[in-house]
């Protein structure tokens, strides 16, 4: 007597399909969260116009940074609800008003304001966006979409603002027009499904040992930060070349007969 083995039903994925509407959201915010980070040498280029020694200019882009940062760990949980959209408008119109204003006035304490908190608006950006990645079907593929289509457009804009002049009104102006596009599609942000299998990516993970994923998240919220500050000009390398600068310049203006030393006995080692 043969039995007849049934198969099982395959496993209902209730996370959405990836549409036009739902990927130009996605994409788009993801760009916007990021695009403080690509834009760091024009940003720094734009700051030092308005006065600021190139090591005040990478200190002020690292609080910008870290604002971003702590506004993305202080926001994800209300990401991966339902308050997903509200979060990610708010976020972008707040780094919209803040970017504009840094872009049309000139004034340098509205410009280093303005920035540090359109850094803290894009960082809810920034947790909206890889939520949404996560509500998406096979999120491996789509993050990957996400990434090309990232470099892609970071590409086109890091050649097009040089040609239009690298000044106070283009950078900061790039940062709000970015900001405006991703909170005009931000009501297609897919949003969270009830109940969702886990995708192959995290079947290997302890699931339930959150606590290490969550330290590791910290951790890299962290270093997301610091790493910037270190591809900002305000290193001990940094300052030893900005020293044996100043030294040559004085020593050829001065014409005088005894030598000055190029640097400080600090750059020596």
């Amino acid at each position: 007597m043969s039995t007849t083995v049934s198969a099982p039903a395959p496993a209902t994925d209730l996370r959405h399909r990836l549409t036009l509407r739902n990927g130009s959201a996605t994409f788009i915010i993801a760009l916007a969260s990021l695009m403080m980070a690509n834009l760091a040498p024009f940003i720094m280029t734009a700051l030092g116009a308005l006065g600021y020694d190139i090591i005040t200019s990478g200190n002020i882009l690292t609080w910008a940074l870290l604002a971003s940062a702590a506004s993305g760990l202080g926001t994800a949980r209300l990401a991966s609800g339902k308050r997903r959209r509200p979060l990610a408008i708010a976020g972008l119109a707040l780094a919209t008003v803040a970017f504009a204003l840094s872009a049309l006035v000139a004034i340098p304490a509205v410009v280093v304001t303005g920035l540090i908190v359109g850094g803290a608006g894009v960082g809810a950006a920034i947790s909206t966006s890889g939520a949404a990645i996560a509500a998406l079907r096979n999120p491996n593929r789509v993050s990957a979409a996400s990434g090309l289509t990232n470099r892609i457009l970071v590409t086109i804009i890091l050649a097009v603002i040089p040609i239009l002049g690298i000044t106070q009104g283009s950078v900061f102006g790039t940062l709000a027009l970015i900001s405006l596009v991703g909170l005009a599609l931000a009501a297609w942000l897919p949003d969270s499904p009830e109940h969702a299998e886990p995708v192959d990516v995290t079947t290997s993970l302890q699931i339930a040992e959150p606590r290490r994923i969550t330290i590791a998240g910290i951790a890299l919220l962290i270093v997301f930060p610091s790493g910037a500050r270190a591809k900002t000009p305000s290193g001990r390398w940094h300052r030893c070349s900005a020293t044996r600068s100043v030294s040559a310049n004085r020593a050829s203006a001065s014409h005088s007969a005894s030598p000055r030393p190029a640097a400080s006995s600090v750059c020596s080692s």
